[in-house]
């Protein structure tokens, strides 16, 4: 199978779990890693640039509303953001089968993560508290 890179991006190690806002597929992608090796559950977000690498790039855990920081992911959302992700994942994610995009990141780092797994009723935190 041929794996086509978006934005001159290698997605052979990721997950795509959907973009902001939730009907744009040009703006703020979220994304979960394969094969993780890090024990801290968590999504990565980012933003593009016109020439097609990441503008900024950040990482949030699953449970908290906490950045987790770490090797080159140390950017903060900027203002809106927060507010944008939490919206976009309480919407029901249309290639999901009745599943929120909430529900399809927990699936996500799950299937492609198998040290840590979260629970599949994890409650979504309110990102807009983001620390």
């Amino acid at each position: 199978m041929k794996i086509k890179a978006y934005r001159n991006q290698n997605i052979s190690a990721m997950a795509r779990i959907g973009w902001i806002p939730s009907n744009s597929i040009n703006s703020i992608e979220v994304y979960v890693h394969t094969d993780d090796s890090g024990m801290i559950p968590h999504f990565h977000v980012r933003k593009y640039s016109k020439n097609g690498h990441p503008e900024w790039e950040t990482c949030i855990k699953f449970d908290s509303a906490e950045y987790y920081l770490h090797g080159r992911y140390k950017d903060r959302l900027p203002k809106g953001v927060a507010y944008e992700m939490n919206k976009m994942f309480k919407e029901v994610n249309p290639k999901r089968r009745g599943l929120t995009f909430w529900q399809s990141a927990i699936d996500d780092w799950n299937n492609n993560n198998s040290s840590i797994q979260l629970d599949q009723n994890l409650e979504q935190p309110d990102y807009c508290e983001l620390q």
